[in-house]
C-alpha cells in the first residue's frame, strides 16, 4: 500500500520558494524577469492567438487538439490531442519526423534545436531539446514532444526568434559580475561570471525583448552567517541587471521543518509529492514528485528515487520524520538542518 504525502511546505505556489523562508519574507535583492507580466494568463489574446491563421491550419488538419499559448514567444506552450501517427524507428527520429511535417508552420528554425533529453515511462516517451542560436543558449527554451504507442499527444513550443540580437557584447564578464553584485546588502565573499554568454528572451506583454547576457553568480552571507548564492543575467550590451535569484531558501522556523505520519501495521512504502509549478510562473500548480528526499524511520534514514518514492522494509506503525534534508542539499537554519 502506498501512502501519498502531501508535503505542502514545500509547494512551489507557496512563500517558502517563491521567497527565501516559510513564513513568506520576499529578499529584497531579488529581481525577477517576469516582472513585466503578472503570472495569468491573458483571455484575450489566448484567444487570439487560437483564432490566428497558424493555429487554425494545424487544427485544421487535427481538429481534436487543444492549446495554451507562450504569451512572450506567440507559440503554443502545450499543444494536446489525440495521437498523430508518425513514422520513426527511434523517439528521437519520430520527434524530428512531426516537427518536419506538423510544426513546420510555427516558424522553427530547425538549425537551433539541440536534443536535451529523451525519458521514458511505461506508456510515453518525452523527446525535450533547447533553442541554440549561433552556439548562444537560449534562455528558457523547451521544445517538448511527447509520444505515445499510437503517436504524438503533445506538443510544447517555447521558441524565440532572435535573429536580429546583436551577440557580440559590449561590457566585459568582470563588469558584469560587480554590476550583479551592486545593491546586495549583505556580506559578499565573491561574485563571478560564466565566460559562455547567453540569450535571455525576457518576457514583456504580449511578447519578449531578447538579451544578450552573462550568468554571473554573487556568493554572500549576513550577519548570522546565512548564505546567499545569487544567480544573475546582466545585460551584455547596456549592463542592465535583468534577473537576480537566490539559489539558497532558508527556514527561519525549525517547527514547520518537519512532519510526521503514523503508519498502519505493514512494510512502509509511500510517495512524496508537493504541489508546484513545472517549469513556469504561469503554469498550472501540479503534484511534482520530491526526489532524493532523506526519511527517517526508526533511526534509518532513507531517500525516495526520481519518482519520489521510498520503500523499506520496517513493518508498521512507527513514526516517520520528514525533513528537508536529502541526498544532495540541505536547509540550514543557524547552522542547524
Amino acid at each position: 500500500m502506498r501512502l501519498l504525502l502531501a508535503l505542502m511546505m514545500l509547494t512551489f505556489a507557496a512563500p517558502c520558494l517563491s521567497s527565501n523562508d516559510l513564513k513568506g519574507h520576499h529578499d529584497p535583492h531579488e529581481i525577477s524577469m517576469y516582472r513585466h507580466v503578472n503570472g495569468q494568463w491573458n483571455f484575450n489574446l489566448q484567444q487570439n492567438l487560437r483564432e490566428g491563421q497558424v493555429w487554425q491550419n494545424f487544427k485544421a488538419s487535427h481538429p481534436s487538439w487543444n492549446v495554451a499559448f507562450n504569451e512572450a514567444s506567440l507559440l503554443p506552450h502545450r499543444a494536446y490531442g489525440k495521437a498523430i501517427p508518425v513514422a520513426g524507428s527511434t523517439s528521437e527520429e519520430k520527434a524530428w519526423n512531426f516537427l518536419s511535417e506538423h510544426a513546420a508552420g510555427f516558424g522553427l528554425n530547425f538549425n537551433e534545436l539541440q536534443l536535451t533529453s529523451i525519458k521514458s515511462t511505461e506508456k510515453f516517451q518525452y523527446v525535450n531539446f533547447e533553442q541554440v542560436h549561433d552556439d548562444l543558449q537560449v534562455l528558457t527554451s523547451r521544445i517538448t514532444v511527447k509520444i505515445s504507442a499510437n503517436g504524438v499527444i503533445l506538443l510544447g513550443l517555447d521558441y524565440f526568434p532572435v535573429d536580429t540580437i546583436d551577440t557580440t557584447p559590449s561590457i566585459s564578464s568582470s563588469t558584469a559580475a560587480q554590476l550583479a553584485a551592486e545593491g546586495i546588502a549583505l556580506n559578499v565573499t565573491n561574485a563571478s561570471a560564466e565566460s559562455q554568454l547567453a540569450i535571455l528572451p525576457m518576457p514583456q506583454l504580449g511578447g519578449f525583448t531578447p538579451h544578450l547576457v552573462y550568468t554571473c553568480w554573487v556568493e554572500a552571507h549576513n550577519d548570522n552567517d546565512i548564505p546567499a548564492r545569487y544567480k544573475a543575467y546582466v545585460d551584455a550590451h547596456s549592463g542592465e541587471l535583468l534577473h537576480r535569484s537566490n539559489t539558497i531558501l532558508h527556514i527561519t522556523d525549525c517547527a514547520l521543518c518537519e512532519r510526521k505520519v503514523h503508519t498502519m501495521g505493514m512494510d512502509i512504502t509511500g510517495t512524496v509529492t508537493a504541489s508546484g509549478l513545472a517549469n513556469y510562473p504561469t503554469d498550472t500548480p501540479t503534484d511534482l514528485p520530491l526526489q532524493h528526499l532523506g526519511i527517517t524511520l526508526n533511526g534509518t534514514t532513507y531517500y525516495t528515487n526520481t519518482e519520489g518514492q521510498f520503500s523499506t522494509p520496517i513493518t508498521g506503525p512507527t513514526d516517520a520524520t520528514f525533513s528537508l534534508e536529502g541526498l544532495y542539499s540541505s536547509v540550514n537554519t543557524g547552522g542547524v538542518i
